[in-house]
């Protein structure tokens, strides 16, 4: 009988030490999921975030770009306008050098003939 009792007394330590141990891992397992999620989580957050601040943040600096772009445009314009109406005025007192330069052509002429008499 005796034997009995005492193998009876060995195995019954035995299972709680499985059960615990069965324990223990499975909440170890489960504490390593949840920290892993989280932290792919956290780092999802982080990721996005930080995309969202360089996309916005290039966006704007297009933008200026853009706008900077459409005033030296318009800068541009403006001068080409006012070189184009200073090549008109320039060409019109060319020719009208160019009648006065004839003119007097012949005023010389008219002298020179009435010299010669």
């Amino acid at each position: 009988m005796r034997d009995n009792l005492d193998t009876s007394s060995y195995e019954r330590p035995k299972r709680e030490r499985k059960s615990r141990i069965n324990w223990w891992i499975v909440t170890k397992i489960c504490l390593y999921i949840i920290i892993l999620g989280v932290s792919v989580w956290g780092w999802n957050k982080i990721v996005n975030t930080g995309y969202g601040l360089a996309k916005n943040y290039v966006d704007t600096a297009i933008e200026q770009v853009r706008q900077e772009n459409a005033l030296n445009i318009q800068q541009l314009t403006d001068q080409m306008d006012q070189l184009s109406n200073e090549m008109t005025s320039l060409r019109d007192a060319v020719e009208n050098t160019d009648e006065t330069l004839s003119g007097s052509t012949n005023i010389q002429q008219d002298i020179e003939k009435d010299c010669k008499i």
